[in-house]
């Protein structure tokens, strides 16, 4: 770069690109990037880590330049390259390297900033220039106007630059501004459930998914939806009569596998509805995820329109690479509105999303309104102009950076990253004999799925002690579904695993490479082989119908009797990891199954736990 603006000099002078260049200077990214991936330059206030300056993690902002997940306690539990000293106030090399670390791959946390930006050559700055002090006023309030009302029309934009829909398709909705996916489809379930609680009797809506599914917070939605309770329909040929007008929204969300009887369900007039039905007193509603989560399935809606919302935060062309890494226009679903967001194209620390709604459902449109007003009211806090503002500036970027099939444009980059993501993990699990891939290229997470000698024997342990991954077994996401019905005899809801594709590239090489040695098999230093592991599954099955819980000394044990190769210490570190993930799994069975596993649960534990290893 190498000059500075003078003062003398007027801003008209310079491009916006030198001055978005500027503000990266200053940041020591962009161009002027100088921290590795996963973590950016900061500097801390004096009484936070002693004033560190430097590299932090992008997760927590953790000293050291390197991933921040599981915080200060993850750099001694993941084995990290480097741990923060907290009574020299230093960074410390511990030894490791990223062929030892231990990696979590579980919620899908964006962390492509490094090379998106080196692949495009952008410097992505968003300006906020303070210009305007009253109270914002939105189209959902009180009438006085709609400050957002640029969003909608830069949105269809952007989506027609996707591939996603046509001008006309995007003509038949309206759009809010919201603060990501999750809060979108949530007012969408609330909208819903709210247009159908004022004109019929129903009270408990099961949401119809075809498995393995997302889970939402649906506490959250029957909380809006309740508030509007004395406005509620009330008939004495209600079930609920004569307590209608009492807050009584309930969601149960059903899982459904092609190709099995549709699931039935009473609806709040005491009729039974199967959940195709196309009754209006049909307790039913659709969700569709585009593609899905997990399994980046593109899924066949099922119920009628009207019946139908749909999570549109995965619709970007890196996501399909199953469909020659552009959104399959013709393959989208009608839907009665879609939830859309800046999270799984950038940042979800960014929180800016859209909720559209069908204009031509006059009913649901209100009560989209309605639900809106609520969410973003005052007491919630209403919505920042940093909000929408930055959305449609975020989106102006990234349709100015190029042709979607341009290697340099910010979705072109993407999708490249993608295609070597999904790459390595492919050469590297070709003719694997216990595991497969089950979406090469589709969606936003590869989802794994157990061959028959991996069989009951929990495939996401095995990453865990065989690869030193920690995902999801996402044995929740089938909702009631099993999937024998649809995967073939002997699979269980514990022969799948999910890890998600948003660490930098670097993490599923290093992940590949390990994959492939145990596929053939072997083993990465420290870890079990396929053969170890099943042998030790065994046994420790066995001794936990006599015995119960394990104790650590009683893993290690077992670690050693299966894999006398391992020295103490690694068999101390395996140990450390069943433990850690006992805890989790049973935290999530015990606490969130009351809530349909809603992702806010997931994430309030993850948050809370703290890996506990006693081998380092």
């Amino acid at each position: 770069f190498g000059t500075e603006i003078e003062a003398t000099q007027t801003l008209s002078d310079y491009s916006l690109a030198t001055l978005d260049a500027c503000t990266m200077k200053d940041a020591n990214g962009g161009q002027f990037e100088i921290c590795p991936p996963e973590s950016f330059y900061w500097e801390h206030h004096p009484s936070v880590f002693g004033g560190y300056t430097g590299c932090v993690g992008e997760n927590l902002l953790v000293p050291c330049g390197q991933d921040g997940f599981g915080g200060l306690s993850g750099m001694v539990a993941y084995q990290k390259p480097i741990i923060w000293n907290p009574e020299t106030q230093t960074c410390e090399d511990t030894g490791f390297t990223p062929e030892t670390s231990l990696y979590w791959i579980r919620s899908g946390h964006p962390m492509d900033k490094y090379e998106l930006v080196k692949r495009t050559g952008l410097n992505p700055v968003i300006k906020f220039p303070f210009v305007r002090g009253p109270y914002p006023s939105y189209s959902w309030g009180d009438g006085h106007g709609a400050d957002e009302a640029d969003l909608w029309p830069v949105m269809k934009d952007f989506l027609v630059y996707l591939g996603a829909h046509t001008e006309a398709q995007l003509e038949e909705f309206n759009g809010y501004p919201t603060e990501g996916a999750e809060q979108s489809m949530d007012l969408l379930f609330a909208g819903k459930a709210l247009e159908f609680a004022l004109t019929s009797c129903t009270r408990h809506f099961y949401i119809f998914t075809e498995a393995p599914g997302y889970g939402y917070d649906f506490d959250q939605a029957a909380i809006w939806v309740n508030t509007r309770a004395s406005e509620f329909y009330a008939n004495e040929t209600c079930t609920c009569w004569p307590n209608c007008t009492e807050p009584t929204i309930e969601f149960t969300q059903v899982g459904w596998f092609p190709g099995t009887p549709y699931p039935s369900a009473p609806g709040g007039d005491g009729e039974n509805y199967i959940a195709t039905s196309s009754n209006y007193n049909s307790p039913w509603i659709e969700t569709l995820v585009m593609p899905e989560n997990p399994s980046g399935a593109i899924k066949i809606a099922q119920l009628p329109t009207y019946k139908r919302v749909c999570d549109g935060v995965y619709v970007y062309p890196m996501y399909f690479g199953h469909r020659n890494w552009r959104v399959p226009i013709n393959e989208m679903q009608d839907c009665s509105g879609w939830a859309y967001s800046i999270t799984k194209v950038y940042s979800a620390s960014f929180r800016a999303g859209l909720v559209s709604y069908k204009l031509n459902q006059p009913n649901f449109a209100s009560a989209m309104t309605r639900m809106a007003s609520l969410a973003a009211s005052g007491a919630h806090g209403q919505l920042s102009d940093m909000t929408w503002m930055g959305y449609i500036e975020f989106m102006r970027l990234v349709m100015a950076s190029g042709p979607i099939d341009s290697p340099t444009s910010w979705i072109g980059a993407y999708v490249e990253i993608m295609k070597e993501k999904y790459g390595a993990l492919i050469d590297a699990t070709a003719n694997c004999p216990f595991m497969e891939l089950t979406n090469p290229g589709g969606g936003a997470y590869s989802f794994w799925i157990a061959k028959p000698p991996m069989y009951g024997l929990d495939l996401v342990d095995f990453f865990l002690e065989g690869f030193g991954v920690s995902a999801f077994s996402y044995n929740w996401g089938f909702r009631g579904a099993d999937p024998a019905d649809y995967y073939g005899a002997g699979v269980t809801i514990n022969d799948f695993t999910r890890m998600q594709l948003y660490r930098d590239v670097s993490v599923y090489h290093e992940v590949a490479r390990r994959m492939q040695l145990a596929c053939s098999g072997s083993a990465a230093d420290g870890f079990l082989t396929f053969d170890e592991y099943v042998a030790s599954k065994t046994a420790r099955r066995v001794r936990k119908l006599s015995d119960g819980q394990m104790t650590h000394e009683q893993h290690v044990a077992d670690v050693k009797a299966v894999a006398p190769r391992l020295s103490d210490k690694q068999a101390e570190r395996i140990a450390d990891m069943r433990l850690n993930r006992d805890r989790f799994s049973r935290r999530l069975a015990t606490e969130c199954a009351g809530e349909n596993f809603a992702s806010s649960c997931i994430m309030n534990i993850e948050a809370e736990e703290k890996p506990s290893f006693k081998a380092i």
